[in-house]
């Protein structure tokens, strides 16, 4: 049954990736949007990826062609077309590679804690509950800071995958796997392939 309140849905979607890489499934956004808007009369999902970059791609894919990369990338706005079309707003920023001096190589970086801190209290008027679709424990603050303007949080990631002091933090935990049947389709589709490329 829809309830009167306003959520907006902060998806921190490479939180998610390496879960459902592991479990071999993938989200259908246009499932998933409808999920939350059988349930609220007002809802508003920012979708928040990383871009490929040339450099990052090519370093990553030693034998990849420039042509290759163009090819990613056309799949990739592809998907963000498809993204857009089921409702949801994207933000992306190119993905940069750090190198890790414990295991000696680069790592794919493209963090949106900024962005998402940003965009939830920015639009703290515009909703009654905000619904965070990550386990990263760098929203604690985040967390406590909304509950304190007498707003609930939801969390919505997978157990395995949480920080528990974030958890701990929010009113309400809901672990990504129970609703797999709701809009996660087995299969890892080419948005996960086009993830591994990227993140």
């Amino acid at each position: 049954m829809k309830d009167a309140s306003r959520v907006l849905v902060l998806v921190d979607y490479s939180n998610w990736h390496y879960y459902l890489k592991e479990a071999n499934r993938r989200i259908d956004w246009s499932r998933f949007a409808e999920y939350f808007q059988v349930r609220h009369s007002q809802v508003q999902i920012i979708y928040f990826e990383g871009m490929i970059t040339k450099a990052h791609y090519l370093a990553k894919h030693g034998k990849s062609s420039i042509n290759d990369f163009g090819d990613a990338i056309q799949r990739k706005k592809k998907i963000f077309e498809w993204i857009r079309s089921c409702g949801l707003t994207i933000v992306q920023k190119p993905v940069t590679s750090v190198y890790d001096r414990t295991s000696a190589r680069y790592i794919s970086k493209c963090n949106f804690d900024v962005e998402i801190t940003i965009r939830a209290i920015d639009k703290l008027s515009e909703y009654d509950e905000p619904i965070l679709c990550s386990g990263d424990g760098d929203f604690i603050n985040l967390v406590k800071y909304i509950k304190g303007k007498y707003r609930r949080v939801t969390i919505i990631s997978p157990p395995d995958r949480t920080n528990d002091n974030l958890r701990k933090s929010a009113n309400r935990f809901v672990s990504l796997a129970k609703l797999k049947d709701h809009f996660i389709s087995s299969g890892r589709g080419e948005q996960l392939d086009l993830m591994s490329q990227g993140n």
